[in-house]
């Protein structure tokens, strides 16, 4: 496929939601979070409009690093809608190497699940201004207190979505390889990257508002954030994430629900 054919996939995301702003987007399995497509859209101008009264600015490296759930996918998307790069880093690494990728990456915020938050050492990531605990997007402060990142008030009508689609040529996503014969690699990869994928998942094997899928992947990987994530979102799918380990038995029991 040529890049002339390459439609960028926030272009795939915005019509989505706009379709199917009453349809749910994303949902934890077995979990209590559960958002609507319309819901999904404000979430990612909340995050977008913390990053940037934080001095984010287009080209900014956002760290990532928690198990994939729906929130993770926020935290994502919210960077890309602030044209920021995302830093996507699997939590199961050891802390050295956590810090080692959000130090070399030259990350300035970090979104983290609350366990990944114990293990690591603020003071050997000078760098980072703020770090978010993504289970209730709160900053949590040096002194162990939490503020609030996201401002409720902050609205978004159908009409009034359009996350960019003029940046496909920009760096979008640092994919960190698991360094097993020396430290982790960073693959820079653009939009354009990105939406080719996309936009081949949806000319060969288009999916639809009819369709759930059960995402279990690591978000962390390329793949599942491709074929995880983004992909669904660009057909209106309704997507539900493990968010645990993929043991048979939950596996089964979670294809059968969804």
């Amino acid at each position: 496929m040529s890049n002339s054919n390459t439609k960028h996939y926030f272009s795939y995301i915005n019509e989505a939601i706009k379709q199917n702003w009453e349809c749910p987007a994303m949902t934890d399995y077995q979990g209590k979070v559960s958002y609507t497509y319309g819901e999904l859209a404000a979430q990612m101008v909340r995050i977008s409009t913390f990053l940037q009264k934080e001095g984010v600015k287009p080209g900014d490296k956002i760290a990532i690093c928690a198990r994939s759930c729906t929130h993770w996918s926020l935290a994502f998307l919210g960077c890309e809608a602030a044209r920021a790069v995302a830093v996507t880093i699997l939590s199961e690494f050891a802390a050295a190497d956590i810090n080692y990728i959000i130090n070399h990456s030259d990350s300035v915020i970090l979104f983290a699940d609350t366990i990944t938050i114990k293990r690591l050492n603020r003071n050997d990531m000078p760098q980072v201004r703020k770090i978010i605990d993504i289970s209730d997007f709160t900053a949590v402060e040096s002194d162990g207190s939490r503020t609030p990142i996201l401002d409720n008030s902050i609205s978004i009508s159908k009409e009034e979505v359009s996350f960019p689609t003029d940046n496909i040529d920009e760096l979008a996503l640092i994919n960190y390889t698991s360094g097993t014969t020396s430290s982790p690699k960073g693959v820079m990869l653009t939009n354009r990257n990105i939406s080719s994928n996309v936009t081949y998942g949806q000319e060969t094997e288009p999916n639809s508002p009819d369709d759930n899928m059960l995402s279990l992947l690591p978000l962390a990987h390329i793949f599942g954030i491709m074929f995880g994530l983004l992909y669904q979102l660009a057909g209106g799918v309704h997507i539900y994430f493990l968010t645990k380990l993929p043991t048979p038995s939950l596996l089964l029991n979670a294809m059968k629900n969804v």
